[in-house]
């Protein structure tokens, strides 16, 4: 991708974004939780991606999909006011699993505290015996002393 299509993507991200936050799209299929995640335009210019995500369980993608799709005029006529572009991309709404992913893995993660905790005691109880053991076979240096200083 050159440089120009990630800067009009990003541009039309925001505008989405925008026009999202704002409630100017309205579409009771959309839910309020929608977030634009990124976007890909095209070389030519003519299509762009528009990757979406929902937070929360149970939202219908379809049905969010299908509210976008529906302000499809409303959006474009809004980005060639803006954007000032001979051709304003025809947009393209793809579902983006990544917040979704991330979500699981943030709960999967979020138990590991407790086996970290239980792996910590037992690495401190490894390394208490592994000093105990030192001391025992007598921690000191060639000269009977103890500690490493010179002087």
């Amino acid at each position: 991708m050159s440089q120009r299509t990630v800067r009009i993507g990003a541009q039309i991200q925001r505008e989405l974004t925008e026009l999202l936050s704002r409630g100017q799209i309205k579409d009771h299929r959309i839910p309020p939780l929608l977030t634009i995640t990124g976007v890909e335009v095209s070389g030519d210019l003519s299509h762009a991606k528009v990757y979406f995500s929902v937070f929360g369980e149970g939202q219908d993608l379809e049905e969010a999909r299908a509210g976008l799709q529906a302000a499809a005029g409303f959006v474009h006529r809004h980005l060639g006011r803006v954007l000032k572009l001979r051709v304003v991309p025809k947009l393209q709404y793809r579902y983006d699993p990544s917040l979704a992913e991330g979500a699981r893995m943030d709960a999967i993660l979020s138990a590991l505290p407790e086996i970290q905790a239980d792996r910590a005691t037992a690495t401190s109880l490894g390394a208490r015996e592994e000093a105990l053991a030192r001391e025992g076979a007598g921690g000191e240096d060639d000269e009977g002393q103890v500690g490493g200083d010179e002087g």
